[in-house]
């Protein structure tokens, strides 16, 4: 029985880890969509400066290429970042599968035990009866 105690430890251990680096990844994740609205929102109030100023309408041109660069960059990143995100959700799911079979195997010999406890205890219960009653029947 400590043995499972001990696995069911180790697989909760493993899922805090996991947890914690699935936390990570969203807020990583979340900084990217972040710094790509920042970009959108740059752009386009760069895009309405060089509306109102044509001196300034030459420059728009390298401006919104770097952006749409950057912008290709931070996809990349988001797309990476999802693929490490759906690998460690796939391990959370194992590894809390794993433990939720230990806990069951624990649970079940628990009850085995309890039962066997049960049946000595009857077992005891009748052979007491059996030993009064012969000696009632002796007494006789």
């Amino acid at each position: 029985m400590k043995t499972l105690a001990t696995l069911i430890r180790l697989q909760k251990q493993k899922l805090d880890v996991l947890r914690r680096r699935l936390g990570v990844l969203q807020n990583q994740r979340a900084r990217q969509v972040a710094k790509d609205e920042s970009l959108v929102a740059e752009r386009e109030r760069e895009l309405q400066l060089a509306g109102k100023t044509p001196e300034m309408g030459g420059f728009f041109g390298n401006f919104a290429k770097r952006i749409r660069q950057r912008r290709e960059e931070i996809a990349a990143e988001i797309v990476r970042i999802d693929e490490q995100i759906n690998a460690t959700t796939d391990q959370v799911r194992d590894v809390f599968g794993e433990m939720k079979k230990y806990e069951i195997a624990l649970e079940n010999r628990r009850k085995a035990e309890t039962l066997e406890r049960h049946r000595k205890d009857v077992s005891r219960l009748d052979e007491a009866a059996a030993r009064m009653h012969r000696k009632q029947v002796e007494g006789e």
